[in-house]
């Protein structure tokens, strides 16, 4: 998201919260358009809104040097000493429970996105 939102073109809401929701994923679509030539489809199909490996690389040449996780892109290219300080693993402690919460939500949003499709199904049978 923060890289998205150095592009007000890409991403002019700017949103940087961490959560992959319908903003992160339009301003993705645009960025696949942009510098893929990927318009469309799903991301089931030819990953179409998702920030895969081929667009996080893209991304990290076209938009800077910082790496992104497929999922908890804090922790990319992050080193800690040996014999870090209780204060620096508790730090890392919290990013990760943080990042938790947001795969949680996440997870949340496509279970119910899920259970919408498949009610829509059941109900059109």
């Amino acid at each position: 998201q923060q890289m998205l939102a150095q592009d007000k073109e890409l991403y002019p809401e700017a949103v940087t919260t961490g959560y992959y929701g319908s903003l992160t994923v339009k301003a993705v679509q645009r960025f696949q358009c942009k510098h893929l030539n990927l318009c469309q489809g799903t991301p089931d199909t030819n990953g179409y809104g998702l920030a895969g490996p081929k667009t996080r690389q893209k991304m990290n040449e076209i938009l800077g040097t910082r790496t992104t996780a497929a999922a908890g892109g804090a922790f990319a290219n992050q080193t800690t000493p040996t014999n870090q300080t209780g204060q620096t693993r508790q730090a890392l402690i919290s990013k990760i429970k943080e990042t938790i919460k947001q795969l949680q939500q996440q997870l949340l949003t496509l279970l119910t996105q899920l259970a919408a499709m498949l009610r829509a199904k059941v109900a059109g049978r």
